[in-house]
Parts: structure tokens; sequence; C-alpha cells
């Protein structure tokens, strides 16, 4: 009878999809891009975000996403400024942050596809950024949306739409 009472409670499980670990938002060091708009592609890379010196503004820090793509057969990289040499935990945003870029190149033929966005470029596109948590390697756990315009050179057709929009989870 015991037997019967625990195969019942087995099968009144939850019938939830499983996340799969490798990109579940607490596993360090592991990363999930998510790019839609132009094309679709999901990328899980082993790591793709790090605090680095920002390199453009002196005394503060950025995080750096790199974001391998099989689609674009190109690396998308991403530099957001946080501010001071010490970084907290928080939300960041295009809006919030002085200065940040995002580019990834696609070659066409004899023709290029850039998708870009930054402070500097136009049109802008935007980011939103949530960071959990810092290490004291340089890693950092979180989230981040980034829109990249995408833009032609003459006679490379580069998809339907004008714009990209890439989620990270690390």
């Amino acid at each position: 009878m015991r037997g019967l009472w625990l195969i019942a409670i087995a099968a009144c499980g939850d019938n939830a999809a499983a996340i799969d670990a490798r990109i579940a938002p607490d596993a360090a060091g592991v990363c999930s891009a998510t790019f839609a708009g132009n094309f679709a592609e999901t990328v899980v890379a082993d790591a793709c975000a790090a605090i680095v010196p920002d390199g453009v503004v002196v005394g503060h820090a950025a995080l750096e996403l790199t974001i391998p793509s099989a689609t674009l057969a190109a690396t998308l990289t991403a530099r957001l400024d946080l501010g001071s040499t010490m970084p907290s935990p928080g939300a960041y945003s295009s809006d919030t942050v002085a200065t940040w870029n995002a580019r990834a190149v696609e070659h066409i033929g004899h023709g290029l596809c850039i998708y870009s966005a930054g402070d500097n470029v136009v049109p802008q596109g935007s980011f939103d950024l949530t960071i959990a948590a810092l290490d004291d390697s340089g890693g950092a756990t979180g989230a981040a949306q980034l829109v990249l315009y995408v833009l032609g050179s003459p006679l490379t057709y580069c998809g339907m739409g004008d714009n990209e929009t890439v989620s990270v989870r690390f």
C-alpha cells in the first residue's frame, strides 16, 4: 500500500519544463544569448561577460560582453560603462550610462551588414542591463537587452528588419 501512495504522489508532480542547467540565471560563468529581429539564433557559451577597465573614461569600469554568432559568422562585442572602478550591482541603461557601444559585422559577398548601437553612433539603439552580482575575479551575473540597428553597404541585403534585439543572461 505504501508503494501505491509514493507512485500516486510522484504522478502529481509539476509538469513544467525543466530549466537547462547550462542557461540557468545562477549558473556562474555561463552565457545565454538570444538574437531576434532580423534573424533568430540562440547561443550558449561558457562565458561572455567580464568587468574590465573602460578604456574610454579613465577611472571607470565597464561590462564587456563577447557573444559569438554562427548566423553572422562573427562576434558581437559590447562595452557598457558602469561608472567608477568599483561598480555595484543594480540597473543600468542607455539613458543612464554616458559611454557605451555594441557592434558585430557580417560579411556577405563583397558587402557588409553592420549591427551597431552606442552613444556615439546614429541611429543610437539602446540597452537595459541588470547586474545581480559581481565577483572578485572580474565576473558578473545578470541580464541585458541590447537593440542594435542593421546598416548595410550598398547593394547588400541584410534582411527585412532594420534592428536586432539581443537578450543576454550571464
